[in-house]
């Protein structure tokens, strides 16, 4: 996205580690890689260009949902954006998406943005939550939710145009998704 070529995220929990993204220095897949942008806030970064107006933005958890907007070159970030609140103890579905893994597409202009989070079909909350304890429903899994919007930056909502997020990939956990013949 952006300046083109070959893109590594990361997330180092040492001390003095924190998130960005490594670019190849060759533009093959393979490397070597350097450092392009660091202090992406939270983790488990993705890249997302916004085929409305170009922009790049780093997407990345750690509590809400943050998108960093990246400069053109994507070598610094210009400012952060909340995308989807913090999805704590409390069930998320009517607020937020989820909690970790966030990744972003668009098709035919409506955006898609996952994330995971624990629950189920009907509910589902953050790490604090009680679907992730051992009083938890029985169907409660690690899963990806998925939120719909006109706009990248949001509002997301669920599959019923209400705020929030719907259950796209039970048991999916992290992952990412692409289209095929137009279709996600």
């Amino acid at each position: 996205p952006g300046s083109g070529g070959w893109f590594i995220s990361y997330h180092f929990h040492c001390a003095g580690g924190g998130s960005g993204l490594l670019k190849s220095t060759t533009g093959s897949p393979f490397g070597p890689f350097t450092d392009l942008v660091h202090g992406v806030p939270g983790g488990d970064v993705s890249i997302f260009r916004d085929p409305a107006d170009g922009e790049v933005y780093a997407i990345s958890s750690g509590g809400s949902l943050v998108a960093s907007l990246l400069s053109k070159d994507m070598g610094t970030i210009l400012k952060h954006i909340t995308i989807s609140p913090e999805c704590g103890s409390a069930p998320c579905e009517h607020n937020a998406i989820g909690f970790e893994g966030p990744f972003a597409l668009e098709v035919n202009g409506s955006y898609f943005l996952s994330s995971s989070a624990f629950g189920n079909k009907q509910h589902h909350g953050g790490p604090r939550s009680a679907y992730d304890s051992s009083s938890a429903p029985a169907n409660s899994h690690y899963s990806s939710f998925m939120g719909k919007a006109a706009s990248f930056l949001g509002p997301y909502t669920d599959a019923h145009g209400q705020n929030g997020s719907w259950l796209a990939l039970d048991s999916g956990g992290h992952n990412n998704y692409f289209t095929y013949q137009g279709s996600i």
